[in-house]
């Protein structure tokens, strides 16, 4: 059948499932993209924090996921 897709979640605030940013996304990006088992196709973020952040604090939000996200596909590339 072929290798696995795998897409992985970053777990930038705590709010949903996944993997926290840093050694633990670096060792399983690492382990999927030598496993012929698994086909890494990419990498999310859900910022589900933002609906309890105040405005004025969106912006630092959106900053940690997007560095979380230029990271992992960095890694990943």
């Amino acid at each position: 059948p072929g290798p696995l897709p795998v897409l992985v979640e970053i777990n930038v605030d705590d709010h949903r499932a996944g993997v926290r940013p840093g050694a633990a996304l670096s060792g399983l990006i690492a382990t999927l993209t030598t496993d012929p088992a698994f086909d890494l196709v990419g990498a999310m973020s859900y910022a589900g924090a933002s609906y309890d952040t105040p405005p004025a604090d969106r912006a630092a939000l959106a900053e940690r996921h997007r560095v979380a996200l230029v990271e992992a596909g960095a890694q990943i590339a």
